[in-house]
């Protein structure tokens, strides 16, 4: 298993700070008339494809299996007997039990597909995945697939098996590890350690928190989706839009880079590279210095890959033992593909409702292309940010993402 897989399954102990969940997405999709047995058929078709799926991850071992698990079995809900209030009473105890649980991917269980039956053609889909199974693209993936094989369309294969990409993507790192050594060596002890949030609580006494999350939806510029430094112009419009209102100098950004080879793109597991960015900020600069300055970090820090995240943590440790935690903050965009495929939304439905958790992290910074719309999500524990906290930084990351668009289009970086 991957450093991170391991930790994911660390953070469902209760006795860590801010542990206690499980990593974990969870969705839900307004639907019309469904083909049932369609659908389930498409579902367990995914388990025959992707060894992940039915994998056994347990002691830091993934152990691969042939039988499909108990969760390759589409659940149907059937609630059309209901009233009205009655729906809405079992939906909303159906999302507190499944958005938030730990699914036991000790025994084979990574991930879940319930169709809920409420009316006569109006069915909601609920869908749900722990990313210790796979990351983000991951599930991207999963979606996209189910839909295609929901309308009779054999999805690509993936050429190369995890374990072979995972060779490749170690034999990288090795490539460009004293790089990344020397970069880090040269700018560790400038970086912004940490940050004066606004804690409702002490981070290092909550544990099992529930996860709430500020949503927006806004307009996706053209470089979003297609400019390879899209995601460097929206980190930086995120640290722009924490540090303005906290008022520090910077962010050291915790960014999953879910970037993938044309080889990796059909593949489910984790091949995220976690890299610890650092991103000044000075709200006395102008802004596109302060945006040259943050890209010319970006650029920098991905001219290396797969350096393990937990050796950088372990030297800061070393420098600044006052500081219990170091990039809690997780800044994860996905914009080169869509959160949901045309031919998801068009044949099965439309999101309603997604929330994630992720253990020992503070704020989960989370940006999608939906239906050619830009859908930024901030999730954060209920127990440690006010709801206004959330809302304003949410108001204030669109705000700098406007500014990135306006420096952008008069000249670019």
């Amino acid at each position: 298993m991957s450093d991170a897989q391991c930790a994911y399954i660390a953070g469902q102990d209760p006795s860590l700070p801010l542990g206690g969940v499980g990593c974990h997405a969870y969705f839900e999709f307004d639907c019309g008339d469904i083909d049932e047995a369609h659908l389930a058929e498409a579902w367990r078709r995914l388990f025959t494809m992707h060894p992940e799926m039915r994998a056994v991850y347990s002691g830091g071992i993934i152990t691969d299996r042939e039988e499909l698990p108990e969760c390759s079995r589409m659940e149907v809900v059937d609630l059309t007997a209901l009233s009205d209030e009655e729906k809405d009473a079992e939906l909303k105890s159906f999302r507190g039990r499944v958005s938030v649980r730990s699914c036991k991917t000790e025994n084979g269980e990574c991930c879940g597909l319930w169709l809920i039956r409420l009316g006569s053609d109006e069915n909601m889909l609920a869908f749900d995945w722990s990313l210790v199974a796979g990351d983000v693209k991951s599930f991207v993936l999963v979606l996209s697939e189910l839909a295609e094989l929901y309308c009779g369309r054999e999805p690509k294969t993936c050429v190369y098996s995890t374990d072979k990409l995972l060779k490749l993507r170690a034999a990288a790192a090795s490539a460009t590890k004293a790089r990344a050594e020397s970069i880090i060596a040269e700018d560790i002890a400038g970086y912004p350690y940490g940050l004066t949030l606004p804690y409702s609580a002490k981070p290092e006494e909550l544990s099992a928190c529930r996860y709430a999350a500020a949503d927006r939806l806004t307009d996706c510029a053209a470089w979003i989706t297609t400019d390879e430094d899209a995601d460097a112009r929206l980190m930086y419009a995120f640290t722009a839009a924490l540090c303005s209102m906290t008022g520090d100098g910077g962010l050291l950004v915790n960014y999953p880079c879910f970037r993938r080879s044309e080889a990796e793109k059909g593949c489910v597991g984790d091949l995220t590279d976690i890299k610890l960015i650092p991103m000044a900020y000075d709200s006395d600069v102008p802004a596109r210095e302060g945006a040259e300055r943050a890209y010319a970090a970006y650029r920098r820090y991905m001219s290396f890959t797969g350096y393990r995240a937990a050796n950088i943590r372990r030297r800061i440790a070393r420098l600044c033992p006052e500081r219990a935690a170091a990039a809690s903050v997780v800044f994860s965009p996905v914009c080169d593909v869509p959160l949901l495929s045309g031919l998801f939304t068009e044949n099965i439905g439309r999101l309603r409702y997604m929330i994630s958790q992720t253990p020992q992290v503070m704020l989960d910074v989370q940006t999608f292309v939906l239906e050619g719309s830009l859908y930024i999500s901030i999730v954060y524990p209920q127990e440690l940010f006010s709801k206004d906290f959330a809302e304003t930084l949410a108001d204030n990351y669109v705000k700098y993402i406007s500014l990135a668009d306006e420096i952008y289009n008069n000249g670019g970086i």
